[in-house]
């Protein structure tokens, strides 16, 4: 049985890629990310694209509670398979259930890929597009690569300015993933404790390093065009369950570059199928048991 040490800390993503092994979800939002093979193209479900919502109006159908439950229900998670209960509850040790009766706010990628906001997709496409693992950072742009030309740039364009637009939050991103590596692998209480307060340091300028590279990669290619990369290309990949209610207030407070006074309400990810966690860094850490 290994131990991954989660840290956990309001409002600041940050991805740590681990090994493909199964995990026993500890609490709070599950981002499920597909396999691009999988991703089929969806008719639009609403009238305007899903690059162009705003946030208030992703906002107001994400926690609009007649739409929480439609998106949980049998009938609008069955068509897509977004979630196999079966399979992720056997490996995990857990008792199966339906979606409806586990998660609180479903959001299925290739059904609503407009109720994701725009810091969450960036997050995935910089883990994706710039994972220190060659092989999964090639397979990660090469399976983007048509959405990508849809920009109008070549491929090698496109990174390039993505990147130049996010040196800060890679750095720091990489950074924070070094320590949380080491701190699976700390020994004495000592030496955990020493790199939670260093993940702990590393974390505050995180959230606004992201708001402003995600700003930035969108001057740099443009708006539409950087957006449509977002939720064409990345928000299919995507199904999110939520275990605990979130607030909006929450995801505006990251989406703004965590500025002025902190939220009060933890949100916690954590993976379905051992790929990536996605961290809501906390004031707390907590540990996920993985087979």
């Amino acid at each position: 049985m290994k131990r991954y040490a989660v840290s956990l800390f309001l409002a600041l993503l940050s991805p740590v890629t681990i090994p493909a092994t199964s995990a026993q979800v500890v609490t709070g939002t599950v981002y499920q990310v597909l396999p691009k093979a999988s991703v089929t193209s969806e008719a639009a479900r609403t009238i305007k694209p899903a690059w162009q919502w705003t946030d208030d109006e992703r906002l107001a159908v994400r926690f609009d509670p007649a739409a929480i439950r439609e998106r949980a229900s049998r009938e609008a998670t069955e068509p897509y398979g977004a979630w196999t209960p079966a399979a992720s509850a056997q490996q995990a040790g857990r008792a199966q259930a339906q979606v409806s009766g586990t998660f609180r706010n479903v959001i299925i990628g290739r059904r609503n890929p407009e109720l994701f906001m725009p810091f969450e997709l960036f997050t995935f496409l910089i883990e994706g597009g710039f994972n220190e693992d060659a092989r999964q950072r090639e397979n990660f742009r090469k399976s983007h690569a048509s959405v990508v030309a849809r920009t109008g740039l070549q491929p090698e364009k496109f990174w390039e300015l993505v990147e130049l637009a996010s040196t800060d939050y890679i750095a720091n991103m990489r950074h924070e993933q070094t320590l949380a590596h080491k701190l699976n692998r700390a020994n004495t209480d000592d030496e955990r404790m020493a790199l939670r307060q260093q993940i702990k340091n590393n974390q505050p300028p995180q959230c606004a390093q992201r708001a402003a590279a995600l700003a930035a990669a969108a001057r740099r290619i443009g708006r539409t065009a950087f957006y449509r990369v977002l939720y064409e290309g990345i928000a299919p990949t995507i199904t999110v369950g939520s275990t605990e209610p979130d607030l909006a207030a929450s995801y505006r407070y990251a989406a703004g570059g965590c500025q002025g006074q902190a939220l009060g309400t933890d949100l916690h990810f954590s993976p379905s199928h051992g790929l990536t966690i996605i961290l809501w860094p906390a004031i707390i850490s907590e540990v996920m048991q993985v087979q």
